[in-house]
């Protein structure tokens, strides 16, 4: 390289810094408002509701096992992340959300670089940090990407998309293999510690060193296959060491390898009907995220159960795109590494292996992996779009302003979406205007209700739960809890009743602890002090670190008259409380101790 090949190569890395730090700018910019956002749907109970990450080193047996009553997930490098941020920030929403925020920015960056890498044999080096602008803006003002931006709990997807893509970028950059295997290999570590879609890596690397220009295009495919594997064997073994590595951890800490979801058990046909609606559903995401867009998505499995036109058409059309992306791969065609490679990551959610994970059948969050594959793929699939000189002028400009167009789109629905996902009531109705049939909404929209002191709003969806006759454990329990709370104690023993024999309430240890904690206060206020402290302790058996649970304890103690034993309940009970919910909870007590002064003392 001379001297002036030298300079413009570094100006042009100077242009690609400041266009980077211009888009991550207007990226914060537009997801700004996000930091006044509060906590949301499972946010609620992982960081306020029970201690697990912020009382004590209790932390320490949660980030490899039992976080959130999970028992197939093997997620340490971010549930240590969530334990830093709630640590660090006091429990509070906003900074954790400017994390979430900075994960966005640095995945979209790194997407800008590796499309800057696939297209380096078809752009000018003047050009080639400049070309990383257009997949970085559309990832980073993506709508599909609202979801797991503005909900803290999805920062496991944000951080496996990190990692799975500053392994690709090191894979094709890094040209010496003593630094490249093991830096690699160390990426899908940390990938697969963060999220079990990290098994995507392996394909998505090998799809990229197949693009490689270091893999001769002459030769047959067997050849060219031979060749890749004599290049890059030593990375590829790095990384099997290390996949071998990860599931040894994880067998340690969860006792198995494979998760035990129960399955759909659909017929076969169904099942390819399902298959390929998720996978044309996801890539009619990529392109329009705006349709359909809701925090839940629960289709019922009877839209798989028959024949009709539209199913058919579904599967012509998926099998076409795999064929038509797997003959262009062959042919390495960029067309076809992108369909392959948001196809590889699009493996884990469109239910192969049926296996259902919630009530929903698929979720935006789910696509982020594939979109920055599409993303990254999209430069060099242009550039190879062969285009007539006379017409590369306007097709240039058409491209610009569609992109224009698109871009500004998918910015003001941010936008408009994130004040969606601000607070959970706004989340629940926004679900309710979408699916208001959905039970997980109605449970979501009582809750919240009840949060926010709405209790007729709440009495109103749980007698309609009641009269629809479908079953829902959950809002049972808050019936109850609101029952409580409104001093009926009739009602609240009858929610009680209805599911005490449930099988999924006493399969579900969440649930069943608020069920023992529900079933204590009631016979406390029913002067049954001695059955409360039983039924507090064995919700503190379950989970010692809720402090609902452990305030029960306390007044049930105090009611007896053991206001030693009591005040060091309600210390406990303290301190597994979020800082600022610590004074009103001590409230509680002390005026529950000013009530029992003049009842009699339990003996």
């Amino acid at each position: 390289m001379n001297i002036n090949e030298g300079a413009t190569s570094r100006g042009s890395i100077f242009s690609f810094f400041l266009l980077a730090l211009g888009a991550a700018l207007l990226v914060t910019f537009v997801y700004w408002p996000n930091l006044r956002a509060s906590f949301v749907w499972d946010d609620l109970l992982d960081f306020r509701q029970v201690a697990w990450l912020s009382h004590g080193n209790d932390w320490s047996r949660y980030v490899v096992h039992g976080f959130n009553n999970w028992t197939s997930y093997f997620r340490p490098l971010v549930v240590a992340l969530f334990t830093l941020e709630v640590r660090i920030f006091d429990v509070r929403p906003g900074p954790m959300h400017g994390v979430s925020i900075a994960l966005h920015v640095i995945n979209m960056v790194l997407v800008g670089v590796y499309a800057k890498i696939l297209s380096a044999d078809k752009t000018s080096s003047a050009q080639q940090w400049h070309i990383a602008i257009l997949p970085m803006l559309l990832y980073g003002l993506h709508p599909l990407l609202i979801e797991p931006i503005t909900w803290i709990g999805c920062q496991f997807d944000l951080a496996v998309t990190l990692f799975i893509l500053l392994g690709l970028v090191l894979n094709a950059g890094l040209k010496r293999m003593w630094v490249r295997a093991p830096s690699v290999a160390f990426c899908f570590f940390l990938a697969a510690c963060s999220k079990e879609t990290a098994i995507t890596f392996p394909l998505l690397m090998l799809l990229s060193d197949w693009f490689s220009p270091d893999v001769a295009r002459c030769k047959g495919t067997a050849a060219q296959l031979r060749q890749q594997l004599r290049l890059h064997w030593v990375v590829y073994a790095s990384v099997l060491a290390a996949g071998i590595f990860y599931l040894a951890l994880r067998n340690m800490a969860l006792g198995t390898l494979v998760p035990t979801h129960n399955g759909e058990g659909f017929p076969p046909f169904a099942h390819l009907q399902e298959v390929s609606f998720l996978y044309l559903r996801y890539w009619h995401m990529l392109f329009w995220p705006m349709d359909g867009m809701s925090p839940v998505h629960p289709l019922p499995i009877a839209l798989f159960l028959g024949v009709t036109p539209s199913s058919i058409f579904n599967i012509a059309l998926t099998l076409c795109i795999l064929a038509s992306g797997i003959l262009c791969m062959l042919r390495r065609l960029y067309v076809g590494g992108l369909i392959m490679a948001v196809t590889v990551a699009l493996l884990p959610v469109v239910h192969i292996l049926p296996i259902g994970f919630d009530q929903s059948l698929y979720h935006e969050r789910y696509a982020m992996l594939a979109l920055a594959m599409a993303c990254a793929w999209l430069p060099a699939t242009l550039r190879s779009i062969p285009i007539p000189a006379k017409l590369q002028r306007i097709a240039s400009l058409s491209g610009v302003i569609a992109a224009a167009l698109w871009l500004a789109v998918g910015a003001m629905n941010v936008r408009v979406t994130i004040p969606l996902w601000s607070t959970p009531l706004n989340l629940w109705q926004w679900a309710f205007s979408q699916y208001p049939d959905s039970i997980e909404v109605e449970d979501g929209l009582i809750g919240s209700y009840i949060d926010l002191g709405y209790n007729d709003k709440a009495w109103s969806v749980i007698n309609k739960v009641v009269a629809d006759k479908v079953p829902c454990e959950n809002c049972m329990l808050n019936a109850a809890f609101l029952a409580i709370n409104e001093n009926r104690l009739d009602h609240a023993a009858f929610y009680l009743d209805q599911i005490e024999d449930s099988p999924k309430l006493h399969d579900d240890k969440i649930m069943y602890r608020f069920y023992l904690t529900l079933r204590g206060e009631l016979e406390l206020l029913q002067g049954d002090a001695i059955q409360a402290e039983k039924s507090a302790r064995e919700a503190i058996g379950i989970d010692n670190l809720d402090p609902m649970s452990q305030q029960l304890l306390a007044m049930a103690l105090a009611k007896q008259g053991r206001l030693d034993e009591a005040n060091d309940a309600e210390d406990v009970a303290i301190s597994v409380t979020p800082p600022d919910g610590r004074k009103e909870r001590r409230s509680i007590f002390e005026n529950w101790l000013k009530r029992i002064q003049t009842s009699p003392v339990l003996k």
